[in-house]
């Protein structure tokens, strides 16, 4: 149902908004069986959709869309409308750019103060123009621009700062993070969609941008370029986001088949391919704002464009296999675990490497030894009682810690966040059970007090209990009751529950009912606001050290376009699932002396296929040097599981080379004896390099 706010719903039984409804559905469903040419005739789908719109957009009752409507239909509809009406392009400048070329794709641009700037000179003298690569952004070009433009007396130390300069095209404000090509883009495909964009590179073609001095701290917002998109247009995909955001449907019905494939043909154009810089700032913009419109897969790609700089295929493995060229190896201790990671990590997280790791004292180096340090770590950090709550059955969270004794406990978030950021940056699994809540923070979202309960169960019932007391209709505290007692006999202050050191200015008032909301509010904002803010804001500086920031999106904000449960798939891999004949026949590699027929191949399989989770785990464990597969399984295991034949006596154990997840196996003929063998050495192989 409506919000009881909107004054023109107030007056309406639930009954009547629901065939109201139902009513305009039918309508918006009639009007898109008809042709083309008669379907936005004198704006009927706008003012039925906005109407439509007005309805869900409660903050208290929601409609039951799903139980009074063909929810399916709506959605193919709501798509279709989209598909008739949106002029978003792909633009290739393939002709006119040759990337073998580096100066090719420069464009001449003049760059003059504004109009009434007298206090910064000029860049471009008169008559000149100046060849600019322009795919780098308004903060680039601030940079070298600013030693020339500033007044002559201004010290030139700390230029690069903060910005110093407000640029302009065709009188706009640009957006700082922007490229001067995407700034370009925008500004022509405003005036003309059709615009012909080899003209950017005409030899005739001299842009115009214009600056004047920075004097205030709110700069432009990127959303804010787009808010002139076609009316019918914006409200189709607000109405699209309401529909998810309320969870109707099922998400795949969000995808738009016809977007998802020209952000694809975007993401392939040997120009656009190369970096965010050279990505219509249109496309950024629905992928950050309506991340649910497009696949997994091309979120995924998208994902490695703006990370990375590069454009790689999207897979539902590892997120960065072989983005990165240079390897940097680092040594460790397996008894200095966290400290030697904070030593790499020091040096390494903002340097885009891949980043491997050999301990101390043993042989194995590469991918194995790697996979294991982040799984030694996980385990490391579960350990840190100073940074979790107290019950971690559902996933680790943060405990509230007051400002005054967080200093050790920052540092740790800080290291966290450097080893989520370089494990996702370097394709590597993390063994650790974060909450899901902790995840939403982690993906910059809000959390309210309904997510309490999803790390903290009876904490979040009772508050929840507390807050439905609040809002029952007979307000004297005689009449209202909790549990058969008052809210006064649960002898309750303004601390909070576990965590005594964390109070209230009002930590001696007893809660009753005239103050519960007050007390609600406490509880909450220790728990999940001011309580875990310093350490959030520690994990995302960690974070944000791997992929940094400057262009758009950046950091944290990148990953947005994940929901919760994909992102903890990229960063912890596939959930705990047995292993059927089928797989393990068809993904693991059979060589070097045996046969898919081999009567200890057979066995094996049959003893994998028994297994159960601990047991799978440590086999993993053993063969790769991580617990977890990634996502999509033992199919996207990289590389493939392999099995070989080493000598040819049953005295020997199973051995492994996890630098390429090879599992060397005796040609045991028992099955039991192998079984035996394979689980001793998987148990006693554990945490050395110099077992095989």
């Amino acid at each position: 149902m409506a919000s009881s706010s909107d004054s023109c719903l107030t007056n309406y039984s639930i009954e009547d908004i629901q065939n109201q409804f139902k009513l305009l559905n039918k309508q918006f469903n009639d009007l898109m069986m008809s042709p083309k040419s008669d379907r936005y005739k004198d704006g009927k789908v706008l003012t039925i959709l906005k109407e439509m719109l007005k309805m869900i957009q409660g903050d208290d009752d929601i409609l039951d869309v799903e139980s009074i409507i063909d929810t399916p239909l709506l959605l193919t509809n709501l798509h279709k409308a989209f598909n008739d009406l949106e002029q978003f392009r792909v633009i290739s400048p393939y002709d006119t750019v040759d990337l073998e070329d580096p100066e090719s794709h420069f464009m001449c641009l003049y760059i003059i103060p504004a109009e009434g700037e007298t206090s910064l000179r000029r860049y471009t003298e008169e008559g000149e123009g100046d060849g600019i690569d322009p795919t780098l952004t308004f903060g680039q070009i601030q940079k070298f621009i600013w030693p020339k433009v500033k007044a002559s007396q201004e010290p030139d130390e700390d230029q690069d700062a903060a910005q110093k300069l407000i640029f302009y095209i065709g009188g706009k404000e640009q957006d700082f993070r922007f490229s001067i090509y995407q700034a370009l883009l925008c500004h022509y495909w405003r005036n003309d969609n059709d615009f012909d964009v080899s003209e950017l590179w005409h030899y005739s073609s001299k842009h115009l941008i214009t600056y004047r001095r920075f004097t205030t701290n709110l700069g432009p917002k990127f959303v804010e370029d787009f808010s002139d998109l076609e009316k019918e247009v914006r409200i189709i995909l607000q109405f699209l986001c309401r529909i998810h955001t309320l969870g109707i449907g099922f998400p795949g019905a969000f995808v738009n088949i016809w977007l998802d494939k020209k952000l694809n043909e975007q993401m392939e154009d040997h120009f656009g391919g190369r970096s965010p810089q050279c990505l219509p700032p249109w496309w950024i913009y629905l992928v950050v704002t309506y991340p649910f419109l497009f696949s997994y897969e091309t979120r995924g790609t998208f994902f490695q464009l703006a990370a990375y700089f590069h454009s790689y295929p999207a897979y539902l493995g590892t997120m960065a296999d072989n983005a990165l060229d240079k390897v940097t190896t680092g040594i460790v201790s397996r008894n200095l675990i966290l400290d030697h990671a904070k030593q790499l990590m020091d040096q390494h997280a903002s340097e885009d490497i891949e980043l491997r790791v050999r301990f101390e004292g043993e042989i194995g180096n590469g991918i194995g030894p790697t996979s294991e340090f982040y799984t030694l770590v996980s385990k490391e950090f579960q350990k840190c009682d100073l940074m979790w709550r107290k019950d971690v059955s559902f996933g680790l969270f943060p405990c509230p810690r007051l400002a005054s004794s967080i200093e050790q406990v920052k540092t740790k978030f800080v290291l966290l966040g450097q080893i989520v950021g370089k494990a996702i940056q370097n394709g590597k699994l993390l063994d650790i059970h974060f909450s899901k809540a902790f995840y939403k923070l982690m993906l910059g979202k809000e959390l309210s007090i309904y997510d309490i309960e999803s790390f903290e169960p009876r904490l979040g019932r009772i508050l929840l209990e507390f807050k439905e007391s609040v809002g029952r209709k007979k307000l004297t505290e005689s009449d209202l009751r909790y549990k058969d007692g008052s809210i006064k006999d649960l002898c309750l202050s303004f601390v909070l529950p576990g965590y005594e050191e964390f109070t209230s200015e009002y930590k001696d008032v007893t809660v009753d009912l005239t103050n519960l909301q007050d007390y609600i509010s406490f509880v909450k904002d220790a728990t999940v606001g001011s309580g875990i803010i310093v350490q959030m804001e520690a994990f995302k500086e960690g974070f944000n050290q791997v992929f940094k920031l400057g262009s758009y999106p950046t950091g944290i904000q990148t990953f947005s376009i994940f929901t919760v449960e994909e992102f903890e798939a990229i960063l912890c891999g596939q959930g705990e699932n047995s292993w059927n004949l089928e797989e393990l026949t068809e993904h693991i590699n059979i060589s070097d002396g045996y046969t898919a027929e081999s009567v200890p191949i057979v066995n094996l399989l049959e003893i994998l296929q028994g297994f159960n989770r601990e047991q799978r785990r440590g086999f993993l464990q053993f063969v790769t040097g991580t617990p977890r597969l990634p996502t999509g399984g033992l199919a996207s295991l990289n590389p493939k599981l392999r099995v070989v034949k080493i000598s040819h006596t049953e005295k020997e154990l199973p051995s492994a080379a996890t630098c390429n997840n090879q599992l060397m196996l005796p040609p045991y003929l028992s099955k039991d004896t192998m079984k035996e063998k394979l689980l001793y050495a998987i148990t006693e192989g554990q945490e050395s390099f110099s077992f095989a």
